[in-house]
């Protein structure tokens, strides 16, 4: 019992003891610029008066609660005058700029290759007479596949928008799938809600979307290149291009009757018009490719053809819902 008494004296103590020795450092130090004000280097400059160390002591220095006061209200400066200056700056720099004046293009991320929660992203290449072939799945060096596979990439970020998307009319007749043939290449296509990834109270709506691309040329080996999707939201006046090189980081050689298939997800901030349409998103694209020569590795051409993506679109699984 005397060991915890004398314990908990001490540590009672302990920070008065702290704060009157710094109280009497500061103490000595005001009466040395007090008493000898003369005794001070020349060449250490006009320092500060001793009147004003003398008034501060007189406040802040005869007391711990005073100087410890003190120091509280400092910090509090200090950080208001920072908070000021901070706030002062990013008005200054973000002046007028609003929601629809950002290139929000610039934050997408095109193929959540990266996303920890994407389950069921995944990448196969399999035969139309057996199974699953592995070999094909496994691409070149890119220096080796096509010396510029972006040249038939279009530089656009945003396109104008389909008037029906625009006004929630829908025009035409709307799936959630496409399935399209173009120069023996087939692009199958169909996209599910994700509601475990939504908020609609946020306006937030995951979707993902599942793509297959198939050889359907009897002889030729092909190679995937790139990519250029467009992308229009219910209610927004244009379209949002996405492109890049490869599909999901790869350039992936395709044989006659192999396929090339993935999974991504599109996640999207929209406000749904749902007393007209279930609708939120409308996408379409094409694939760029290059044929190769006998050794089923070398492009004989160096301009890409297409591989046309139909029309498909995302759609609420439950209108009322949302």
């Amino acid at each position: 019992a005397l060991n915890m008494q004398t314990l908990l004296t001490t540590c009672t103590q302990t920070p008065t003891m702290i704060f009157t020795a710094l109280r009497s450092s500061v103490r000595t130090g005001i009466r040395r610029a007090v008493v000898a004000p003369n005794a001070r280097n020349a060449s250490s400059g006009p320092g500060i008066p001793p009147g004003v160390l003398s008034g501060w002591y007189n406040i802040f220095g005869k007391s711990n609660a005073a100087y410890i006061t003190w120091i509280v209200a400092g910090v509090l400066v200090g950080e208001g005058i920072t908070g000021f200056g901070i706030n002062t700056m990013w008005a200054s720099v973000n002046n007028g700029r609003t929601y629809d004046t950002i290139d929000w293009t610039k934050f997408i991320v095109e193929d959540d290759d990266d996303d920890e929660d994407d389950d069921d992203m995944k990448t196969t290449t399999v035969s139309s007479s057996t199974k699953s072939s592995t070999r094909s799945a496994v691409s070149p060096p890119a220096s080796e596949a096509v010396s510029s596979p972006r040249a038939a990439v279009s530089p656009a970020s945003t396109l104008p928008g389909d008037t029906d998307m625009s006004s929630g009319n829908i025009s035409v007749t709307t799936s959630d799938s496409s399935n399209v043939s173009t120069d023996n290449v087939r692009v199958q296509v169909s996209s599910i809600y994700r509601p475990e990834r939504s908020d609609s109270k946020l306006d937030k709506h995951c979707f993902a979307y599942n793509v297959r691309i198939t050889n359907e040329s009897p002889s030729q080996n092909i190679q995937l290149v790139s990519r250029r999707f467009e992308i229009q939201t219910i209610g927004s006046d244009t379209k949002d291009v996405v492109q890049g090189a490869g599909v999901t980081g790869r350039q992936p050689i395709l044989k006659p009757g192999e396929s090339f298939e993935y999974t991504s997800t599109a996640p999207l901030s929209v406000k749904p018009m749902s007393e007209k349409t279930a609708v939120v998103a409308r996408m379409e694209g094409e694939y760029n490719f290059v044929l190769l020569g006998e050794d089923g590795s070398s492009p004989i051409s160096s301009s890409p053809l297409q591989a046309k993506m139909g029309v498909f679109h995302f759609i609420l699984p439950d209108i009322e819902a949302v």
